[in-house]
């Protein structure tokens, strides 16, 4: 991510792609935080936000190291 932030910016449009996210409380803090991040996701390039989507889907981090084949200290 730390790259992506590196490169020249450009305007990013997909504020007008987010859709309401619910504001009842959920019990997995998580899973809350996640529905908020979601739909941030499509202002990533797509390497990013697939990475990103598969930690909030529950995914472990070997596992997606292995799917996207990086290292784990990259992933």
């Amino acid at each position: 991510m730390i790259d992506h932030y590196r490169q020249p910016r450009t305007a990013c449009l997909c504020a007008d792609e987010i859709e309401q996210v619910s504001l009842v409380r959920k019990e997995n803090a998580y899973q809350e935080m996640a529905d908020y991040v979601r739909p941030l996701l499509s202002c990533l390039p797509d390497t990013y936000a697939l990475l990103l989507a598969m930690e909030l889907d529950g995914v472990p981090q070997k596992e997606i190291a292995q799917y996207l084949q990086l290292d784990l200290s990259t992933t």
